[in-house]
């Protein structure tokens, strides 16, 4: 006779993985490991972009609760004339907080994806290690 498999073994991030997996369709592209998602939209114009992700982030249809602490806008373009922009997207009738650097995965972004700031953090963090190996 087989084993039975105890689903509730497999942990919360496997559990949301499963949940996520059957998510409604949207306009923008949604993208999720473990607990985190992130929703992405490409658009030439910024009210365009901004409606699509302001609808996509409709939480009802998702039954889904956003950390508000968590939850941040960022956009990604090479326009310098536009670098100080920020997105206007609308969370349950309030903005999310606006994040020029916002970290994913561990992983620190910028406007332009250059991972400075993240490559910097990490120098710091291998500089303080390796004089600790020193000492």
């Amino acid at each position: 006779m087989p084993k039975k498999r105890n689903f509730l073994r497999l942990g919360t991030p496997m559990l949301f993985n499963l949940y996520i997996g059957d998510l409604p369709r949207t306009t923008s592209r949604h993208y999720g490991y473990a607990d985190d998602l992130a929703l992405l939209h490409s658009d030439r114009s910024w009210s365009n972009m901004e409606d699509v992700l302001s609808a996509d982030m409709n939480l009802k249809t998702w039954r889904l609760k956003l950390s508000v602490a968590k939850t941040t806008t960022m956009a990604f373009h090479l326009n310098n004339k536009e670098a100080q922009r920020q997105l206007t997207v609308t969370l349950n009738a309030s903005p999310p907080p606006y994040n020029p650097f916002p970290t994913y995965l561990g992983v620190k972004l910028d406007r332009q994806l250059t991972y400075k700031q993240h490559l910097e953090a990490l120098c710091a963090k291998v500089s303080a290690r390796n004089n600790l190996l020193h000492c």
